[in-house]
């Protein structure tokens, strides 16, 4: 396993490009690919036009983030912060409905868990055959014919917000829960984004062989995790 896993980018696209025309080997991407501070239609347009020029490539695996959820979904029937309408027109007339279904709400490998915001016992475990990557893909699909359409009950594994980010819930579905609500499970790593953090964080319970690792590093963007032959290193996007 030579992999990339690259957090939040929220529009930051032109050093992230700069390294992967050097990088060999698969890149996996946490979600929120558009919104940031002070962006407008013009930016969005750009990610959107980077994220449909790439979304087809074999080595790249491109996740569902919060940010992302609410461009593909109809106007104002799930947005979060940063979400406006002129962005959702340009942006949808860029990535169109086959391109969204491309994007991923949770990927597995081995041992590791991949989603925006994590996994939590609370919505994908399932009655008979507990929580597995099993029990999480049935319950996505479960919520797949109403992401567009609501009901919000239909979709809350995916879009419940916790009580960290102002929800009514304890804790949050794959693309909502926060990272003080991280939860782990018997040797699995769980790897997400979503919570803005100074650094990379990897965070171990021992006991059960258990990892959760938030690579969202906003406030440090230059760093990214590198996963190889089970081994995690912390790179830079110079380094």
């Amino acid at each position: 396993m030579n992999t990339l896993v690259i957090g939040d980018i929220h529009n930051k696209i032109e050093p992230l490009n700069k390294f992967l025309k050097k990088w060999k080997g698969k890149v996996i991407f946490t979600g929120d690919y558009f919104d940031d501070f002070g962006d407008d239609p013009y930016i969005a347009m750009h990610t959107a036009q980077w994220l449909k020029a790439n979304i087809d490539n074999p080595d790249y695996i491109f996740l569902m983030g919060n940010h992302d959820f609410h461009y593909m979904t109809l106007p104002y029937m799930f947005s979060s912060s940063g979400f406006n309408e002129q962005k959702h027109i340009v942006i949808n007339k860029i990535i169109k409905k086959e391109d969204w279904e491309k994007i991923k709400f949770f990927h597995n490998e081995d041992e590791y868990w991949f989603s925006h915001a994590g996994i939590s016992k609370q919505w994908f475990t399932h009655p008979i055959i507990g929580i597995n990557a099993d029990s999480i893909n049935k319950t996505i699909e479960s919520c797949l014919p109403f992401i567009r359409t609501g009901p919000f009950e239909k979709i809350a594994p995916l879009w419940a917000s916790d009580f960290f980010r102002g929800g009514a819930h304890k804790t949050g579905g794959i693309l909502w829960n926060d990272w003080n609500n991280r939860q782990f499970f018997p040797n699995i790593t769980q790897v997400m984004g979503h919570t803005p953090q100074n650094h990379i964080l990897i965070l171990e319970e021992e006991e059960i062989n258990a990892k959760c690792i938030n690579i969202d590093a906003y406030k440090s963007s230059n760093e990214i995790l590198h996963i190889c032959e089970s081994e995690l290193n912390i790179l830079t996007l110079n380094g």
